[in-house]
C-alpha cells in the first residue's frame, strides 16, 4: 500500500542520520566487546565467561535498538501524514515537507497557491524556491499531486517546471494536477493589487498574486476549473 504526505516547524537537516546511526552502533559494539573481553581459565570460569558474552550480545542489540528509535524522531508516523501551518505562514512547512517525503510514495499539495515559496535544498546544498510545486519534488521516488483545493496559475506552475528541470529535477510523469483545481487568471492578480490599492492604510499585506480573488470566484461559483479549460 503506497504511502501518502499531504501538506499545505522548522526542523534541521537530518542528512546525516544514517552516518551518525553507524558511527553510534560502532561505538555501541566497541564498548560491549571490550565490557566482555575476559582472559579467563578452562573449566567453569570458561563457562561463566560464555554466558557473560552470550547475555552481553542481547544487551548489545537491544541498546542499539533503542539508540536508533531515540534518533529516528519520525520512526512512528502512520501511512499517512499532514502537515499543517499554524500560524500565518512561514513555519517552515517547506523544509518539513522535504525531510518527510523520503518516507512517503505520494506527496500531495491539498490548498493554496504560488504565495512567498518554500526554499529547500537538495543534497549537494543547491536551493530551490517552489512556490506551487510540492516540496517532495526533489525525492525522486515520489509523486507529486497538486490537489482540487488549490488554485493554480498555469504560467507561473510551467515557469516553475522549467526551472526545476534546467536544474536537473525532473518532472516528468511525476507532477499531477487534479481536474478539480481552480485556475487562477491575471485578471485574478490585478483584481488582488487594486484593492490592496484601495484599502491605503489598512493593507491586508497580500502577495498580490490573486490567490485570495481566485478562491472568491471558486466560492462564488463562477471560477473555471483545469477540466474545463483542458476538457
Amino acid at each position: 500500500m503506497a504511502s501518502a504526505l499531504i501538506s499545505d516547524l522548522f526542523v534541521p537537516n537530518l542528512n546525516g542520520f544514517s552516518q551518525e546511526k553507524k558511527k553510534r552502533q560502532q561505538g555501541l559494539r566497541s564498548g560491549f566487546a571490550h565490557s566482555v573481553n575476559l582472559h579467563l581459565a578452562k573449566g567453569p570460569i570458561a563457562r561463566q565467561s560464555r554466558r557473560i558474552k552470550c547475555n552481553a550480545s542481547v544487551v548489545e542489540a537491544d541498546a542499539i535498538a533503542e539508540a536508533e528509535k531515540a534518533e529516528d524522531p519520525f520512526r512512528s508516523l502512520s501511512q499517512v501524514c499532514a502537515v499543517l501551518g499554524t500560524q500565518w505562514g512561514d513555519e517552515g512547512k517547506g523544509k518539513l515537507v522535504d525531510v518527510l517525503a523520503q518516507r512517503y510514495d505520494i506527496v500531495a499539495r491539498c490548498q493554496g497557491g504560488a504565495n512567498a515559496g518554500h526554499t529547500i535544498y537538495n543534497s549537494e546544498g543547491k536551493k530551490f524556491a517552489l512556490h506551487l510545486v510540492p516540496s517532495g519534488i526533489l525525492n525522486e521516488k515520489a509523486l507529486c499531486v497538486i490537489g482540487n483545493g488549490a488554485v493554480v496559475h498555469l504560467p507561473g506552475l510551467f515557469e516553475e517546471i522549467d526551472g526545476l528541470e534546467s536544474n536537473g529535477v525532473s518532472c516528468q510523469g511525476r507532477l499531477l494536477i487534479s481536474d478539480r483545481a481552480h485556475l487562477l487568471f491575471d485578471f485574478h492578480q490585478a483584481i488582488d493589487g487594486m484593492r490592496e490599492a484601495e484599502l491605503a492604510g489598512s493593507l491586508v499585506g497580500t502577495t498580490k498574486r490573486g490567490i485570495g480573488p481566485c478562491y472568491a470566484s471558486k466560492v462564488t461559483r463562477n471560477g473555471i476549473r483545469r477540466e474545463e479549460d483542458f476538457g
